[in-house]
């Protein structure tokens, strides 16, 4: 469904999660969509320059919305 605005189906996958999830850890991303650690990381960074995805730091942890 997203792969129409230029998504991969893993950016798919993990932009569905944090909705689903709301303002969430990566270590949360990580459970809900069962994707490697490293691959989540990838993925959120390419969804913030995108511009789908945000974050903000809560006692030194970064959360994503």
């Amino acid at each position: 469904m997203l792969e129409e605005f230029g998504l991969t189906e893993t950016e798919e996958k993990v932009y569905l999660s944090l909705v689903k999830l709301g303002e969430s850890p990566a270590s949360e991303i990580i459970k809900k969509t069962q994707l490697h650690r490293t691959t989540i990381y990838d993925v959120l960074e390419r969804l913030i320059e995108k511009g789908l995805v945000g974050f903000i730091i809560k006692n030194k942890v970064k959360y994503y919305l």
